[in-house]
């Protein structure tokens, strides 16, 4: 595979944006994952360390908490526009779940799993996630919106980290070799593997794929820096940071190219917006010196979580 490394010369913008906050009711930590298309967020709270509830933010802001019949922890991790949820729940072990935009919840769990959490869902049902079996590695899965489970390994995986499911069923994440090195992998829906890493990197961690196969990370280089990267659907890679960034880590692509994350500053953590075109925007939540953005959908609209007290989810408007 051809790989071309260029690191972007844009400049950061100046924050624009509306930011709004939200907690869950009666919760002071709340945190929120992912966003659709019609602005609908999906994430899980608590009330101190107590377990945890998974909730759906409406664009009209209200706020439905859910959990898993049994479970002392409901997690939600992604939510696809039709407003399906797919999380992890605790149930004398962790299993995977989806959530119907009715309420219907369903758990599952591959053959011979000990544990499940499902990472990502897609237009069409299909649920993407990783789960252990007993044995030391831990393995990837695809769930077909019908129930059926494929699991599956990168060559050479020691331990298989998946993040995200685009709308074609395309599967990217990460994982390790028998040396602990981490590199990045995209599974085809005809279960194609293609490992990839940015050049010079020590360590590549996988965020997320949007529906044309531009994947989004960072990586560790032999500095022990963390950049950003996005991986073109040509395999062609572009890395950048945030000015002033000491770390950088991005989180979720949309569709249209444009890459959300956060970095590092000087005792703080600040969100960011990188265009498909190169163009970095720094925000941070008001009054807050950490601030997460972890989902992104194709308006643009950003969604993510304080550190603050009380932790609390963010939705930022463009």
């Amino acid at each position: 595979m051809a790989v071309l490394l260029a690191a972007t010369a844009a400049a950061p913008a100046a924050a624009k944006g509306t930011i709004t906050t939200f907690e869950a009711p009666n919760r002071n930590r709340t945190y929120a994952y992912a966003i659709n298309g019609a602005g609908a967020i999906a994430g899980f709270a608590s009330q101190r360390r107590k377990s945890t509830v998974g909730f759906v933010r409406a664009p009209d802001a209200k706020i439905t908490e859910f959990s898993v019949e049994g479970a002392s922890d409901t997690s939600a991790y992604a939510i696809n526009r039709h407003g399906a949820v797919a999380g992890s729940c605790y149930i004398s072990g962790w299993h995977g779940f989806v959530r119907t935009s009715d309420g219907t919840i369903t758990t599952f769990d591959p053959p011979g799993a000990t544990w499940t959490t499902a990472t990502g869902i897609n237009e069409g049902g299909g649920i993407s996630g990783e789960f252990e079996d007993g044995t030391s590695p831990i393995h990837g899965f695809f769930r077909a919106a019908d129930g059926t489970i494929t699991t599956f390994d990168p060559p050479g995986s020691t331990e298989t980290s998946v993040t995200s499911i685009n709308a074609t069923g395309a599967i990217a994440g990460d994982y390790q070799d028998a040396s602990g090195v981490t590199h990045g992998f995209v599974r085809t829906p005809d279960g194609t593997i293609t490992t990839f890493d940015p050049s010079g990197a020590t360590a590549t961690l996988v965020a997320a794929i949007n529906s044309p196969g531009a994947i989004a990370g960072y990586f560790v280089d032999s500095s022990n820096v963390v950049h950003g990267f996005v991986r073109a659907p040509d395999g062609t890679f572009t890395t950048f940071d945030p000015k002033g960034s000491l770390r950088t880590m991005s989180t979720a692509i949309n569709d249209k190219g444009a890459i959300t994350g956060f970095f590092s500053g000087y005792k703080a953590w600040h969100g960011f917006v990188r265009s498909a075109g190169g163009r970095i925007t720094t925000f941070d939540v008001p009054n807050e010196r950490y601030t997460q953005a972890m989902g992104i959908d194709d308006k643009g609209a950003i969604t993510g979580t304080t550190a603050g007290h009380p932790v609390q989810g963010f939705v930022r408007t463009p």
